[in-house]
């Protein structure tokens, strides 16, 4: 006679998000990934055999890189199915599916990274069910892009097996994650979000240093309201020009400073951005213009001699997520 269902209840005392991993007697049954808050999952079991399972319920949690991570979360229960008739046959047996592997990667050094910075990702492998031993590879993105060449991994055994990669990331902010290959049914590995500062100008002797601030309306933002960004050079009679960037990516023309403010309105796209403001004056050196520094700004007519020399400055970057109503 077929077995009766079982619900099974688990719930984690680690307030984060994470994976659910059920096995039994070492076999994967399910897994699932549940958001922070009471971390509760629920299943519908079955069982296939009438015997004594020893069931093992696993909460792996998903941690940034510069936060203490807390241990795995593990409970125990013991299930007998009793059953008067013979066991069925055939037993259904267990094939590959994406429970059995694990990818969790970590990026060094912690964000906020300056600029030039050498950044190193580490992909950890690990299996909660034992596969056929062998090689496969692991595949390092940015967002869509892929970092460098897959770097091989040795899959297979439960120990933990690591692959890393050395790279140097732009200015912005980055979606990283490892993908191994070449089981397409194996998981995508945790997303790490990293920051890389954009450079800080060195300040020039003889010239007067400034300083940028950003702030921008409204925040958070939405995809059918313009951005405005408004820019705050110091001292106020600092003569050159503004170019906003979201990441490197210049947003439109320099924007000449007036009054020690300069402004811009910007159309963004959803999701998440880093914005900030580069001060460029039109005097540095003795009135000689600066271009092209991140593909902006544009050399602008130099002023009297009379004016004192100003030193370039960037703001902090500014996070801003833009959402959509849809």
């Amino acid at each position: 006679m077929p077995s009766a269902k079982v619900t099974l209840t688990m719930q984690a005392p680690i307030d984060l998000p994470g994976t659910w991993v059920l096995t039994d007697d070492g076999r994967g049954l399910v897994s699932a990934h549940v958001v922070a808050g009471n971390n509760e999952f629920r299943w519908e079991w079955t069982p296939v055999e009438h015997r004594t399972h020893n069931l093992v319920a696993t909460f792996h949690p998903d941690c940034a890189p510069d936060r203490y991570c807390p241990p795995d979360a593990t409970a125990t229960l013991t299930y007998v199915d009793i059953e008067v008739y013979p066991t069925p046959s055939p037993t259904p047996t267990l094939g590959p599916g994406p429970f059995h592997t694990y990818i969790r990667l970590a990026v060094t050094p912690s964000s906020p990274a300056p600029a030039g910075t050498i950044e190193t990702l580490t992909a950890t492998v690990t299996q909660d069910v034992e596969l056929t031993p062998g090689f496969g590879s692991l595949q390092f993105m940015d967002g869509s892009s892929a970092l460098g060449a897959p770097a091989p991994v040795f899959v297979g055994d439960f120990s933990g097996n690591t692959a890393s990669i050395t790279t140097t990331l732009t200015p912005g902010t980055h979606s990283l994650t490892a993908e191994l290959s070449p089981v397409p049914s194996f998981p995508v590995s945790n997303t790490v979000t990293y920051v890389v500062n954009p450079p800080t100008p060195t300040p020039t002797s003889g010239i007067t240093p400034t300083t940028t601030t950003l702030q921008i309306f409204p925040d958070p933002g939405y995809t059918f309201l313009p951005e405005i960004l408004i820019a705050r050079v110091s001292p106020i009679n600092a003569v050159g020009a503004v170019q906003f960037f979201d990441g490197n990516t210049p947003l439109g023309a320099p924007v000449r400073v007036s009054g020690g403010f300069a402004w811009s309105i910007a159309r963004l796209p959803q999701g998440a951005h880093s914005l900030t403001a580069w001060f460029v004056p039109t005097n540095l050196g003795g009135c000689t213009t600066t271009a092209g520094f991140l593909g902006g700004p544009t050399p602008l007519p130099c002023p009297s001699t009379n004016v004192p020399a100003f030193d370039m400055s960037t703001s902090p970057p500014v996070a801003l997520t833009v959402n959509s109503l849809l």
